[in-house]
């Protein structure tokens, strides 16, 4: 995985528009923005699946837990009603991650 792979998956999530806009000649880097978007934003298990197996996203997800130690859940009233399911998703989310030889 590259840092430009790292810059390119952020800039998908974090600002999808302005990628759409700054990668208007190229119709298959603008699916690929629109793919992750996807990704966490409308949910399906197909999309889970996917996202399991996309190397730099789930190297994102570790990272980010491991900087946050989970209290994103722990603090927001919304997450921790059902915290301790989330923290077994994620959980999960990177045991299959590892079985894949992703992290």
């Amino acid at each position: 995985m590259s840092l430009e792979e790292v810059e390119f998956t952020l800039g998908s999530i974090i600002q999808p528009k302005e990628m759409l806009k700054n990668l208007s000649n190229d119709a298959l880097k603008k699916a690929k923005v629109i793919k992750i978007y996807n990704y966490l934003y409308k949910f399906s298990l197909e999309r889970l699946s996917q996202l399991l197996h996309n190397k730099t996203i789930v190297y994102l997800l570790h990272k980010y837990i491991e900087i946050n130690t989970l209290n994103r859940i722990r603090n927001c009233h919304n997450l921790n009603k059902y915290g301790d399911a989330y923290i077994e998703a994620l959980n999960i989310m990177i045991k299959i991650s590892k079985q894949n030889s992703m992290i």
